[in-house]
């Protein structure tokens, strides 16, 4: 069964079906026709499942890439207390600028009573 692995799923079960019943009625071809089986299913076993296996290798990730997204993970969440630290910082400073002007505010409506 050459080339196993470029055929149609449906080619290769039709190439099969003609391979296990070549055969004939004697007892020898039928012999070696079970003889043969066990090689001839790990063949299509590995032919069909071999792409599978490779796409799942290709796209798995190793430790290293792991140990990679980690360290990004943890410096992310670094930046963000830092950010964390900044927004305090700003909303800090826009209390205290509310504050003055509500301040202001206040004296302005003081003079502007007075002159009046």
């Amino acid at each position: 069964m050459p080339d196993v692995a470029m055929k149609s799923t449906g080619q290769r079960v039709t190439d099969l079906e003609s391979w296990a019943f070549r055969a004939g009625w004697d007892l020898a071809g039928i012999k070696e026709t079970l003889d043969d089986l066990p090689a001839t299913v790990r063949e299509e076993v590995m032919a069909y499942a071999s792409p599978m296996f490779e796409e799942v290798m290709n796209r798995m990730a190793t430790k290293e890439d792991l140990s990679a997204l980690a360290a990004e993970v943890s410096g992310l969440g670094t930046r963000i207390d830092t950010l964390d630290a900044k927004v305090d910082t700003l909303t800090d400073r826009m209390t205290s600028m509310e504050g003055r002007v509500d301040s202001m505010d206040g004296k302005l409506d003081l003079i502007l009573a007075k002159l009046g």
